[in-house]
């Protein structure tokens, strides 16, 4: 989502030490404040707000929610260093110069802080993201496959699909991303 937002992939991912292997595998995992020191300006934003649209914001401004989480802030790389040095990416670690709003995530941009949030939030979110994708809607499929439902079926061009796979799209439509293979 946020890559779509922002039109580009991020430069790195701020977590917890254990996560960073993890982490690695998909996008950088920032080891240091002094990696985000080195920069003019960071974005940073909170990767368990489900948002794909991101709000404008001024430099030396932060978005929160009234407990305490950060949304989204945009710093100078010294004030993000200093901030990721505090020990907490909250609210109250967040240097006094920094203009602070408050928001409220909703059913449309929830905020998931517990793993049952992603369960709660699933069908939302899911709509939306399949009504953006960019993998086109399959004209024909393989005769050897059955599709049951209208709700449509979206194919990428690497995907692959093994003889005798029933896709049943009644409840939503269906997204088969590059590089998938579906079998039987």
């Amino acid at each position: 989502r946020l890559p779509r937002a922002l039109g580009r992939d991020p430069a790195g991912a701020i977590v917890p030490p254990h996560l960073r292997d993890v982490v690695n595998e998909q996008v950088h995992a920032v080891a240091s404040p002094e990696e985000l020191a080195v920069h003019d300006e960071v974005l940073l934003v909170n990767g368990c707000w489900l948002t794909d649209t991101l709000p404008n914001i001024s430099a030396n401004e932060a978005l929160c929610t009234r407990d305490g989480a950060v949304l989204i802030a945009r710093l100078s790389g010294a004030t993000a260093a200093a901030w990721m040095r505090a020990g907490s990416l909250m609210r109250d670690k967040l240097p006094d110069t920094v203009a602070i709003a408050d928001v409220q995530p909703d059913e449309q941009t929830p905020l998931i802080s517990r793993p049952w949030h992603l369960i709660e939030h699933l069908e939302t979110v899911l709509r939306r993201d399949l009504s953006r994708t960019d993998v086109p809607r399959a004209a024909k499929l393989p005769e050897a496959v059955t599709v049951m439902g209208d709700k449509g079926v979206h194919v990428a061009g690497s995907a692959k699909l093994h003889a005798m796979v029933v896709l049943n799209c009644e409840a939503g439509p269906i997204v088969i991303d590059e590089g998938a293979t579906v079998q039987s």
